[in-house]
């Protein structure tokens, strides 16, 4: 099972960009850290809208880890996998989403995470999920940390900010370095 470049994607992704830069006119700082592909994304999550977000600021074609409860319903599950989303088990060690992942990453692909597992209106992170380091450090690659902030209104203030690359040898070392960047990206 390879990972494939997704021509959906990208018809979805250029009209959506338009829109969504139009409509909520968002910010985008620190793009110049991303690097390049494989990465992991990992960052916060308030809204359904943090993934066009994502998608709209970022060039590289973006694999989602996306709650398996999404997956039930047929046609937003075909929707899902088209946009390159695919089923985590949440609360669980999911093997198949972990593997997915992996070979994400080693075809040079990016891997989209929101380590906290779920959505999260409030303004203090939630416990981060275990996996992430681990999925770094087994594909040797780093993970790039963001911080969404604002609100998602018609011409409001939602912000990307998005944070310099930690090494997989560093999050081994101090599993909390993400979320303290993470934290630091959204209260700045």
């Amino acid at each position: 099972m390879g990972i494939q470049k997704s021509v959906f994607y990208e018809r979805v992704k250029r009209p959506s960009k338009f829109c969504f830069d139009k409509y909520f006119c968002p910010k985008y700082i620190g793009i110049k850290n991303i690097p390049e592909a494989p990465y992991i994304l990992a960052g916060n999550h308030k809204s359904m809208l943090d993934i066009p977000l994502l998608m709209c600021a970022i060039d590289d074609e973006i694999n989602f880890m996306a709650k398996a409860e999404l997956f039930k319903n047929k046609k937003i599950a075909w929707f899902l996998v088209k946009m390159n989303a695919f089923p985590v088990k949440r609360g669980a060690l999911d093997i198949d989403a972990m593997r997915h992942s992996h070979i994400v990453l080693e075809e040079s692909g990016v891997l989209g995470i929101f380590p906290e597992g779920k959505r999260n209106k409030g303004e203090e992170l939630l416990k981060f999920q275990g996996g992430t380091e681990v999925l770094a450090k087994r594909a040797r690659v780093p993970v790039v940390p963001f911080g969404i902030t604002g609100e998602y209104k018609f011409r409001g203030n939602v912000t990307l900010k998005i944070g310099e690359p930690i090494s997989y040898e560093e999050l081994d070392k101090n599993p909390e370095v993400l979320k303290n960047k993470v934290r630091e990206l959204i209260r700045r």
